[in-house]
């Protein structure tokens, strides 16, 4: 029989991922940076979930700001300025966007540490209560303190005082989940604060050649798959696309 203690951690661990998964529409896809630059991604095409496609972020990087973006087909083969209307945003104001959240990154790892080291540490060894009270203690810690610092700057995040405190109760409630704030926060920012909204113009922008042409190659087989868009404009687009990958292995 499994334990209590093994449920426990399990639980934790299992309430963490699922809370962090997101679910993507067709037109839809993530952008986020690590430490070899900016990556974008559509969702796994091997497993979708009320279809829709499913990303689970990295479990190992809960400091890591996610962002939601969408794309047009018939916009992009136009060209009609990533379907804005406005300048192109540059790398460097996406990188100021997800340097915000930096000082989130060490009250999310206090939290980390005490929920999946020092609280297993106690309900496994003979340390007990010794270790778990210390857990305990870096669990809402960190916690209340990412939440301190989200209240203070709930102005320039556009965050209301109902939606902060509906984060609040979330992360105190289900301490697994106070480990995503930053994947809450910036996934839920107001349009306005992000330098684009347009998700081939972010990739175009902020990606690498090489993972242009992957992400493009993954964009091209989802559209291949899909029969309810306008097929003289999805053509277009799969064909600037193609021209796009083109480009990008020469250079």
């Amino acid at each position: 029989m499994v334990s209590v203690e093994v449920l426990l951690v399990a639980a934790a661990s299992a309430i963490y991922i699922a809370d962090s998964a997101q679910l993507l529409y067709a037109n839809e896809g993530l952008i986020f940076l690590v430490r070899r630059g900016w990556r974008a991604t559509l969702g796994a095409k091997q497993f979708s979930l009320l279809g829709r496609s499913v990303h689970i972020p990295a479990p190992l990087a809960p400091q890591r700001p996610l962002f939601r973006l969408s794309w047009s087909a018939s916009a992009a083969s136009e060209g009609a300025a990533a379907a804005t209307g406005a300048e192109r945003p540059t790398a460097a104001e996406w990188a100021a966007l997800a340097e915000r959240f930096a000082p989130l990154a060490l009250p999310l790892w206090v939290t980390a540490l005490g929920l999946f080291a020092l609280l297993p540490i106690g309900l496994f060894s003979p340390l007990g209560y010794r270790a778990v009270l210390p857990g305990l203690l870096l669990i809402y810690g960190g916690a209340v303190w990412a939440l301190a610092w989200t209240w203070l700057r709930r102005g320039p995040l556009h965050l209301t005082r109902s939606k902060w405190s509906l984060l609040a109760f979330e992360c105190l409630a289900c301490p697994p989940c106070a480990l995503n704030l930053v994947r809450k926060l910036s996934l839920g920012m107001d349009e306005a604060l992000l330098p684009g909204r347009n998700l081939i113009q972010a990739v175009d922008t902020l990606l690498r050649a090489s993972e242009r042409s992957t992400f493009r190659r993954s964009l091209i087989e989802s559209l291949e798959d899909r029969l309810d868009l306008d097929e003289g404009s999805t053509g277009a687009f799969i064909r600037q696309m193609r021209e796009a990958i083109a480009k990008d292995s020469q250079s």
